[in-house]
């Protein structure tokens, strides 16, 4: 293991804030640094991985779960293989799952001498950030990635106008004063503000302090404030026969589902991925699909009643 300091940055927001689309600039344009990407993906399958087009750096997709409660676990045994290379990582960067508390990872980095935390950098969807806030679900944890923040991107700013960017700027600095806020659209950031940003010694130090006064234990981190009771995760297995846009509709109009995710390929239609993310549907046509992955759905919702099965009886009506 180098004894070198390692820096580490820490990419939080909830579902569907652009999350995994960041990571694909970032990979982009870090040039020769060699990059270590740690992805936790919420569900069954790894989809938010094979989503990412690398051409450098490496990706390890840590299996389901949120890292903020189960942190110790998988995280540390990735931390652990990285730093136990020959070639070890220039930098890292963990993208946290959509209902992960960023303030949770940044304390399990101080088990890893080597690893200096470099930023939190929390990603908000402009169009929804505050009816997720509010809603009685959600609302404390969104509230809680935004507060553990050290950069805001209020991404998706293109589907607003310049008015409403304003207003909710204004609003997520009054909800969250003292962060530094960043407009943008398809989650394009300097990557240098993630891989290139080291806080200062007192910013470090005021941190632990904050760390240590929550008392960011895991039992603390899993209790009722934080439940991931509160979600569950499954996979939705796609019949061939169902029609591509009565299945969006189906899927899109369930109050309870937060994200769908998968690739499809339906009848002699071509393949497509298919991204649902509460009212928001982008379906893509893909080339290559991963066949290991075709015709099914990683889905994440909240866990009220009985979803897979509401879910799967509805699709199935489709086939009839």
């Amino acid at each position: 293991m180098k004894s070198e300091s390692i820096p580490t940055s820490i990419i939080g927001g909830y579902l569907g804030s652009g999350k995994t689309t960041l990571i694909n600039h970032l990979l982009k344009s870090c040039g020769n640094t060699r990059l270590a990407i740690l992805i936790n993906d919420f569900g069954e399958l790894p989809i938010d991985a094979s989503l990412i087009e690398t051409e450098q750096g490496r990706i390890i997709t840590l299996s389901g779960g949120c890292i903020c409660c189960s942190y110790g676990n998988d995280l540390s045994a990735a931390l652990k293989e990285l730093l136990q290379m020959n070639s070890s990582p220039e930098q890292i960067v963990i993208e946290c799952s959509g209902v992960a508390l960023p303030d949770a990872v940044a304390f399990s980095l101080n088990l890893f001498r080597p690893l200096s935390l470099q930023c939190i950098l929390v990603m908000v969807d402009a169009e929804t950030i505050k009816q997720q806030i509010d809603d009685r679900y959600i609302g404390d944890t969104i509230r809680r990635q935004l507060q553990s923040a050290d950069f805001v991107a209020i991404n998706k700013c293109d589907l607003l106008g310049a008015e409403r960017i304003q207003e909710i700027k204004q609003w997520i600095e009054a909800t969250c004063p003292d962060r530094a806020y960043l407009p943008t659209s398809h989650a394009r950031l300097p990557a240098d503000l993630i891989v290139d940003t080291l806080l200062g010694e007192n910013q470090k130090r005021e941190r632990a302090l904050a760390v240590a006064d929550n008392h960011l234990s895991e039992q603390h981190l899993c209790s009722a404030n934080h439940d991931l009771s509160k979600y569950c995760s499954f996979t939705l297995t796609i019949d061939t026969a169902i029609d591509l846009q009565h299945m969006l509709a189906v899927l899109s109009q369930h109050s309870l589902l937060l994200r769908a995710k998968g690739y499809v390929r339906l009848g002699a239609d071509c393949c497509h991925l298919v991204q649902i993310v509460g009212s928001r549907t982008h379906v893509t046509e893909v080339n290559s699909p991963p066949q290991q992955l075709l015709n099914m759905l990683s889905c994440i919702a909240l866990s009220v009643d009985n979803t897979q099965k509401e879910l799967t009886e509805q699709l199935q009506l489709l086939t009839c």
